[in-house]
């Protein structure tokens, strides 16, 4: 495992040299063509998701993959959104529970863009 540092006034990422730190709690990372994946459960599916600013909500799903996982989540209102991929509109719903490592949380906004592409798996 490598520790990373993010340093934001500075606009600096650091890696520290691999350590051995077994038992330690960590969330792993991976690149898929320079985006960060991270593993997350999203009720009891398994996922791989890329780390994103976002839209409007925690998550944002391929409108394609939430149309394999439909049952994720029911979108309860819709947002225009804009970014650089262009302009689309997100259906927003919250999700009950959301693991990633060690981390759980309960209840958070989840959406879906119609015209977003996914990476990774999601």
């Amino acid at each position: 495992m490598t520790l990373v540092g993010i340093d934001y006034a500075a606009r600096e990422v650091t890696f520290n040299a691999p350590a051995d730190t077994s038992g330690e709690p960590g969330i792993p990372l991976e690149f898929e063509n320079f985006v960060p994946v991270i593993p997350v459960e999203l009720g009891t599916i398994q996922a791989r998701l890329a780390i994103d600013t976002g839209d409007q909500s925690s998550i944002n799903l391929a409108y394609d993959y939430y149309g394999q996982h439909s049952d994720l989540f029911k979108a309860t209102q819709v947002q225009a959104v804009s970014g650089v991929g262009g302009s689309s509109f997100e259906y927003i719903g919250q999700i009950p529970m959301v693991s990633v490592g060690d981390f759980r949380v309960s209840s958070q906004p989840i959406g879906t863009t119609r015209t977003l592409h996914g990476t990774a798996q999601g």
